[in-house]
């Protein structure tokens, strides 16, 4: 099962500091819905459903892995645009450090997808909005590219939604 696309990302250039930039870059990095809230959960749901549902642990472990580059891809613009990685995120004109409060501990399998579902989609949604308001095409290009990553993973949940649904 292919989790990412097989394609390089794309070399960020970043010419000078831009703390607002970066700062926009941030909710994607470590906010509700982010990198470092989708390695979190699906960990979580991977460690537990390794006994009742081995194979779909797996997924999500895997999944988790790609969600981890994408957390260095970010960490590594924000750090050219001149913010520290710090796992926070604007909120209400504070930065608010993350915390797994964030995180939905669901047990049941279907409402896991559901979740990782509707975090994929907003996760590209996220990405779009960055594009449209960043105005470094390179990193424009970066997250074009993770959207990629992220399509593929909504098409792995919608179809193990499929798979598990209750009739």
């Amino acid at each position: 099962m292919q989790y990412r696309l097989d394609t390089p990302y794309p070399k960020v250039e970043i010419n000078s500091i831009d703390l607002e930039e970066a700062k926009k870059i941030l909710s994607s990095y470590s906010g509700e819905v982010s990198e470092n809230s989708a390695i979190h959960l699906y960990l979580y749901q991977a460690f537990s459903l390794r006994e009742k549902y081995p194979h779909y642990g797996t997924i999500l472990k895997n999944i988790a892995i790609v969600e981890m580059k994408h957390l260095q891809l970010l960490s590594q613009v924000i750090q050219l645009l001149g913010l520290a990685p710090a796992f926070v995120y604007p909120k209400e004109k504070k930065l608010m450090s993350w915390d797994s409060d964030l995180l939905n501990y669901t047990v049941d399998i279907e409402d896991m997808m559901i979740l990782d579902i509707e975090s994929e989609i907003n996760a590209i949604q996220g990405y779009q909005q960055l594009i449209n308001s960043l105005q470094n095409q390179s990193i424009q290009k970066l997250f074009r590219r993770i959207i990629q990553d992220e399509e593929i993973h909504l098409s792995i949940f919608q179809n193990i939604l499929k798979e598990v649904k209750k009739p």
